[in-house]
């Protein structure tokens, strides 16, 4: 296990960077590299190229002179003349020539047979060029023959040593080639291992949960008979639920709309609480209202929301309606039984103080929430924060010494740690009492049972930042488009472009243009095909989907000669969606045809069959190219830009759509292939939904 996380690499920005710059500077490297040797190579062919072709003119003059001389033994001024330039072209291929652009022979072999053949060479010269003789006599023609054979024995030699020594580096080039390719490849695999296929891993994961995580929000909200909601920094309106709705309607007669400003909507003036909340104070503040002739007491609860970096981006707001806690604290004298009932159905207690003598009260709730019994405990102020959580505890102490010396009331949440072990959030709110001299004396509060509303915030939170990174993941995707169309805007906008014509610039931003809408339509049909009403099932003929399909695949069809059969003698219609069914079997078909075999003519069959128990299967098998499958990789091909292979065609949405759809009609895909045998994909469709509708049509 430690091994394989060794090689998968956590797919932040910052490492997705180092990724890209890494892989950036070493193939610049490569390039450069490639690009030098290849140059070394080009220009050393050209001059062996100029050498080989004055060796070649050389041997030919050799071989005209000689044949002259065989047949008249006359010396002319056109053999002078060719002896001429045969030996001058020696001497340049001996000692390099600037003007022709020919390096001296350095190699060794070369330059010692060169040097062999220079006597011959001379002797030639010398028997053309005598003065006292026009006509050479049978002695001198043999010996000019020797000459000529053994000088022409050696020009061969070198033109065949100069071959052989031009395809040295050729077979290198090659290796080098071969060497890269390798080395391309292991880069290629490195950065999917490490990086493309936690980030295809992690979006297939928010694409799934999702439609649960909305779900769960709405049920945290909405699990409440108070308003929730909450704002970003511009106090625009963020999440709400069902009674926060009610309450904005009853009292400004319109609905609230998400992404506008909440200040007016509710009764409650919050904008300076707000502010306070955005500060990174978690604190609540007492509103009393007047309606309708009677007065409602509400307590809202400010908390400030984090983004990953800590940094404050909004608060969330809970309001309750307190007026019976409210009421009952302003007639504890009046009414005790009141007041317990109250405490009960707010799971609320309260408590006293004497800070004189030590002494501690505590009511029948109260000792209900630490989890205390009245008959046998003693409430004791230093037992009592020993109770509070360890990482709780001192935040509490500062707080209360800080509400002591201000002379302010105490609000504070903390949790506590009962007998039983079972953690509960309490919120409490408590007033010192002074004397004349200013000394406190008293200290009374209640304090309330918050476990539910705290886990409730916990989840939002939680909620809030998994969307906000599925946020982050789904604008990396947009990122490298739009970077894009800013760059070449800008270069078409700029009056110092002197690389691309403006035709060319409209082309390329129209094709980035393209890909940008490609991606959201794969995003926007990857999230948008969950969940389907089983109202929108209709009977589908298979026929009149497969004539559909092969209508629009007529040119792929006629081109790739396809032979395409069907048998849907076992069943003809199905209960589904008929553009999911289409779309289903039009990606299966067109994918056997971009993966036939080339030694073979390609057959596709259709066929639909039904188990005893009613079981709908359809199959489209073929003979293609076929694939080498695992677990994993049977998995892979129906992710979400999921390919077995970088020499793959297409983004690798089809097969993601075609199992989001089956999924869809609830039913499921399967696949099973073999390397040069072809494929068979099964589409299963769900038994209880064809069993009834099978016995609605009976």
């Amino acid at each position: 296990m430690n091994k394989r996380k060794l090689l998968v690499l956590d797919p932040t920005f910052k490492n997705i960077k180092k990724v890209v710059f890494v892989s950036l500077l070493f193939f610049s490297l490569i390039a450069i590299t490639f690009t030098g040797y290849l140059e070394f190579l080009i220009d050393k062919k050209s001059k062996d190229t100029e050498r080989v072709r004055l060796i070649a003119i050389q041997s030919a003059l050799n071989q005209r002179i000689s044949d002259s001389l065989n047949l008249n033994s006359k010396i002319t001024p056109e053999i002078v003349n060719d002896v001429e330039i045969m030996t001058r072209m020696h001497f340049q291929l001996l000692n390099g020539d600037e003007s022709l652009g020919l390096a001296k022979i350095e190699d060794y072999g070369l330059i010692s047979i060169l040097k062999s053949i220079s006597p011959n060479q001379q002797q030639i010269y010398n028997l053309v060029n005598r003065k006292e003789v026009d006509v050479l006599n049978e002695n001198l023609i043999n010996e000019y023959n020797k000459n000529q054979e053994a000088y022409q024995k050696g020009l061969n030699k070198i033109i065949a040593t100069q071959i052989s020594n031009s395809s040295l580096p050729f077979l290198g080039l090659r290796r080098l080639i071969f060497f890269l390719g390798i080395l391309f490849i292991a880069i290629i695999f490195l950065n999917y291992r490490v990086f493309i296929r936690p980030v295809i891993k992690n979006v297939r994961i928010l694409s799934e949960e999702k439609e649960q995580q909305s779900a769960r929000i709405s049920s945290i909200l909405e699990n409440t008979k108070n308003a929730i909601w909450s704002v970003d920094l511009e106090l625009k309106l963020v999440t709400f639920n069902s009674v926060f709705a009610q309450v904005v309607t009853k009292h400004s007669g319109e609905e609230p709309i998400i992404d506008r400003k909440v200040l007016g909507l509710t009764p409650f003036d919050c904008e300076p609480f707000y502010k306070k909340a955005f500060e990174g104070e978690i604190f609540s503040t007492d509103f009393k209202l007047e309606c309708e002739g009677k007065t409602t007491y509400h307590e809202l609860s400010f908390h400030p929301i984090y983004d990953r970096n800590r940094l404050v981006i909004g608060c969330s707001v809970y309001q309750m309606e307190v007026t019976q806690r409210v009421e009952a604290l302003q007639e504890l004298t009046l009414s005790e039984f009141y007041l317990k009932e109250a405490q009960e159905i707010s799971n609320m207690g309260n408590w006293n103080w004497n800070i004189v003598n030590g002494k501690v009260e505590w009511s029948e709730q109260f000792f209900r929430l630490c989890g205390k019994n009245p008959l046998t405990y003693e409430p004791d102020f230093e037992d009592f924060f020993s109770m509070i959580h360890p990482d709780d505890r001192e935040s509490v102490r500062e707080t209360l010494q800080g509400d002591l010396e201000s002379k302010r009331l105490h609000n504070a949440t903390y949790r506590i740690v009962r007998n039983d072990g079972e953690v509960r959030y309490l919120y409490t709110r408590g007033k010192f009492f002074y004397d004349e001299n200013g000394k406190p004396h008293r200290m009374a509060g209640t304090t309330q049972d918050i476990t539910a509303m705290e886990m409730a915030k916990t989840k939002i939170l939680k909620q809030n930042y998994e969307l906000q990174n599925f946020v982050y993941v789904v604008s990396h995707m947009l990122r490298a488009p739009v970077s894009t169309l800013k760059a070449l805007t800008g270069l078409y906008n700029s009056s110092e472009n002197d690389y691309l014509s403006n035709e060319e610039l409209v082309r390329l931003i129209d094709k980035t243009v393209f890909t940008l809408d490609d991606t959201l339509i794969d995003l926007n049909e990857t999230l948008s095909l969950k969940h389907v009403s089983k109202e929108q099932f209709e009977e589908v003929d298979l026929h009149e989907i497969m004539n559909n399909i092969e209508l629009l695949l007529a040119n792929d069809i006629e081109s790739s000669k396809v032979q395409i059969s069907r048998d849907f003698s076992e069943v003809q219609k199905i209960l589904g969606i008929k553009p999911y069914l289409t779309n289903i079997f039009f990606n299966l078909i067109q994918n056997a045809i971009h993966y036939k075999s080339m030694h073979r003519i390609l057959q596709v069959r259709v066929i639909s069959n039904c188990s005893p128990n009613g079981v709908v299967s359809i199959s489209v098998s073929d003979n293609g190219i076929g694939m080498s499958l695992n677990d994993s990789k049977r998995k892979k091909i129906f992710d979400m830009y999921g390919r077995l292979s970088g020499s793959s065609k297409g983004k690798g949405m089809g097969l993601y759509l075609v199992k989001t759809q089956v999924e869809a009609m609830e039913g499921y895909i399967e696949v099973e292939s073999n390397p040069n045998s072809g494929s068979v994909f099964t589409v299963v469709m769900n038994e209880n939904e064809r069993v009834n509708w099978m016995s609605q049509v009976n």
